[in-house]
């Protein structure tokens, strides 16, 4: 999907720009360009300018040392290859779909020699949340060599993977997740 989205995609998406608009649809995008890949999957959430929510990054007390590296967002096209690379077309094409917004940022601490990724992903429902935590806690099994889990809940796993501790919770619509963290940070 990632190699071909600009074209096949994109393609719709102008697809759709023309057919509302006639001619004037090819000059839209460039007067006011979409700001989600959801927006170009959805033309009628760029036709109602909905924009994604940015919902809270979970907040761990990191040890001093800390600092932002890498931050940003990433879109539902994102989410449905990851979901895809785990979980199959089929999964990604059920869940995908109901994503709303979603940001990470990366923390390094390079005296550690330590990097903590913090992520928050926002769904339209309580019900796609759940169904999003559930495959996110089976995707981080897959893409690790080894995993425990050290204590689990309806919404909330924490144990350790190859990368460290991990904290991996669903409130409401939201699924939070901290990865990469010392045995001994919260």
């Amino acid at each position: 999907m990632s190699l071909i989205f600009p074209y096949t995609k994109g393609m719709l998406f102008q697809n759709a720009l023309v057919g509302r608009d006639g001619q004037e649809g090819f000059a839209e995008p460039f007067r006011r360009a979409p700001v989600s890949t959801q927006q170009i999957l959805h033309p009628e959430d760029y036709f109602s300018s909905l924009q994604p929510t940015r919902p809270a990054l979970p907040g761990p007390r990191l040890p001093r040392g800390y600092k932002a590296l890498v931050g940003g967002n990433m879109g539902e096209a994102d989410h449905a290859i990851l979901i895809e690379q785990f979980a199959g077309k089929e999964e990604a094409a059920a869940i995908a779909p109901h994503w709303r917004g979603s940001v990470y940022e990366v923390r390094e601490n390079k005296k550690a020699g330590r990097a903590v990724l913090l992520y928050a992903v926002e769904w339209d429902s309580e019900e796609s949340a759940r169904r999003y935590f559930a495959f996110y806690k089976q995707a981080m099994g897959k893409k690790w060599k080894k995993l425990a889990l050290r204590a689990e809940t309806a919404d909330s796993a924490d144990g350790t993977g190859d990368d460290g501790r991990f904290e991996l919770r669903r409130a409401g619509a939201t699924v939070t997740s901290v990865e990469g963290l010392a045995p001994d940070e919260e």
